[in-house]
């Protein structure tokens, strides 16, 4: 049995003066390129036919409808080792909103009764392919992943932080 038993869930919001929409789009296009299901959480402001291919589902959504917003006030202190133009307050609350924007997904496929073949969400960056070398033994591993038969309702978010490093909160972890 090979059916697929993920969907990828991603986002893409304006929260920098110097947008930089059409490299990451160039990017997402690789994602794409690999077939699986993707849901894209897209700044309302963004017209959302920039994104019809057909394993591609689009929410258009406010970057200050996030609840995140309700909770971090804009002039909260960031940590002191970052990067300044990349690890802005905006991009921070981005970050700490995939949560939100896996359960809106999870409640998007359970209200369509379209989830039979989605197991599982994984999130994955809306620009990750820029990282990617090799395009094809990227979807090779991913023809892997989706016939693991232990991957099932699981939520899975990719970190990487040396596992002996110390939790501080003076930086950002990845």
């Amino acid at each position: 049995d090979n059916k697929m038993v993920f969907t990828f869930v991603t986002a893409y919001f304006k929260i920098y003066e110097s947008d930089k929409f059409d490299f990451y789009f160039e990017q997402f296009k690789k994602l794409v390129s690999t077939g699986f299901p993707i849901i894209v959480f897209l700044d309302d402001t963004i017209d959302s036919k920039l994104l019809k291919f057909y394993n591609v589902k689009v929410i258009s959504i406010s970057y200050k409808s996030l609840p995140i917003n309700d909770y971090i006030d804009n002039n909260a202190e960031l940590p002191k080792n970052r990067n300044i133009e990349k690890d802005t307050i905006n991009f921070l609350k981005l970050m700490n909103s995939k949560t939100y924007f896996l359960r809106l997904a999870k409640n998007d496929i359970n209200s369509n009764g379209n989830n039979s073949n989605i197991n599982t969400l994984i999130w994955i960056d809306f620009g990750i392919m820029k990282l990617c070398k090799d395009i094809e033994h990227f979807k090779k591993k991913l023809k892997i992943l989706s016939t693991d038969k232990n991957l099932t309702k699981k939520i899975l978010i990719p970190g990487g932080k040396n596992q002996k490093a110390l939790l501080t909160t003076t930086e950002i972890y990845w």
